[in-house]
């Protein structure tokens, strides 16, 4: 299996916790670098580690703290990395105090990169979906992206699925308060469902592999087969195999 979307490299003891995910069924990770300062441990990573797939984006949060010279930095890095993707990066109103003007700039910026270098982009958003979709839409061109954790409205699905986009499931939305988000995963076309974590961030409700701090472990994301597969109405296996074949697209498109 693969989590479509994690933060590997801000757990402890990060190959001791990707050793547990492996030996639970997770054979893959997408780990998403979010600032300058984690772009070379995440870089350090996968190059030692073939299960990681490295992205590199600066996140909303990370926008006021970036450098003038963190374009240049990224695309220095992705050209280094040729697998690489780009994320996470997006839009964000729930963290305050926040500039959404200067985040749409930063998104912009590697959204152009992704085009331009062909690589795929995962997208953070939160409370901003309005402005994520209204400046999607005006692209004229879109590489492959991702609305990791997609907890946006069940109305916008199909929106943002005509522009192309991909869906991540997170264990989170299991939560019982999460109900409206699950029911938006049911409007997601088959073919552009992921899976993920977001290890260490969004524990979710019963935690197998506990962590101190309540940290979120890779090693949840195969505890969240079952029970998407329960809300889709699907076989297990069929599932699994689709979801599989899904993140190859998402990457190679």
């Amino acid at each position: 299996m693969t989590d479509a979307h994690n933060h590997l490299h801000q757990l402890l003891e990060p190959t001791a916790r990707l050793q547990e995910a492996r030996q639970a069924g997770v054979t893959q990770m997408m780990v998403n670098g979010t600032s300058e300062k984690d772009w070379p441990t995440v870089a350090a990573l996968a190059q030692h580690r073939p299960e990681v797939v490295p992205a590199f984006g600066l996140h909303p949060w990370q926008v006021p703290h970036r450098t003038a010279n963190w374009l240049t930095l990224l695309r220095e890095l992705l050209e280094a990395h040729p697998l690489a993707t780009i994320g996470e990066c997006g839009l964000d109103r729930w963290q305050k105090p926040f500039d959404l003007e200067d985040q749409i700039h930063c998104l912009q910026a590697q959204i152009d990169l992704a085009n331009e270098l062909q690589r795929s982009l995962t997208i953070h958003c939160l409370q901003a979906w309005g402005p994520l979709l209204n400046l999607l839409q005006k692209q004229e061109k879109l590489p492959p992206f991702l609305l990791h954790a997609y907890s946006g409205s069940r109305e916008m699905v199909s929106q943002f699925a005509e522009l192309g986009a991909y869906f991540s499931f997170n264990g989170y939305f299991l939560h019982e308060r999460k109900q409206a988000v699950r029911e938006a995963f049911l409007t997601v076309p088959p073919e552009r469902i992921l899976l993920e974590t977001d290890a260490p961030a969004m524990l979710p409700p019963k935690p197998t592999f506990p962590l101190p701090d309540g940290q979120n472990h890779p090693a949840h994301l195969v505890d969240f087969l079952n029970p998407l597969a329960e809300l889709l109405g699907e076989k297990r296996d069929q599932l699994k195999q689709r979801l599989e074949e899904n993140f190859v697209a998402f990457l190679s498109k």
